[in-house]
């Protein structure tokens, strides 16, 4: 990985910016070839992610983005937010189950892999 997925991010905001209308397309297609010269292809769900979020947080909106496995209420959560929260919901069955939520920078874990985790650090 030759650069971080925000600073991509970043770099895409910034030409997208000077480009005209017209060159998006091309922007987008010299951007992908980047990413294949840097092996960095592989980020690319990651960087689209993290650029969304840079657009939402640029309308004033707060990103939360809830990660989850098992079940959850989407609904009820949602109404737990304040109308200026722009919410994504992840399905990730690494976290064995129960709930990552990230608003901006912080992040509350209450995961079942994040639970393991923490007692194997007491027992250790």
């Amino acid at each position: 990985m030759r650069h971080s997925p925000i600073n991509y991010a970043k770099a895409m905001i910034e030409l997208e910016q000077e480009a005209t209308f017209k060159d998006q397309t091309e922007l987008v297609l010299k951007f992908k070839k980047v990413l294949e010269k840097n092996n960095d292809l592989s980020l690319i769900k990651e960087i689209e992610t993290v650029y969304k979020n840079l657009k939402i947080e640029a309308r004033g909106k707060v990103v939360v983005i809830i990660e989850y496995f098992g079940q959850i209420d989407k609904e009820k959560i949602q109404q737990k937010f304040d109308t200026r929260a722009e919410i994504s919901f992840i399905e990730k069955p690494e976290l064995q189950g129960g709930i990552r939520i990230n608003i901006g920078d912080l992040r509350i874990d209450n995961s079942l892999k994040q639970r393991l985790e923490n007692l194997k650090k007491i027992i250790a």
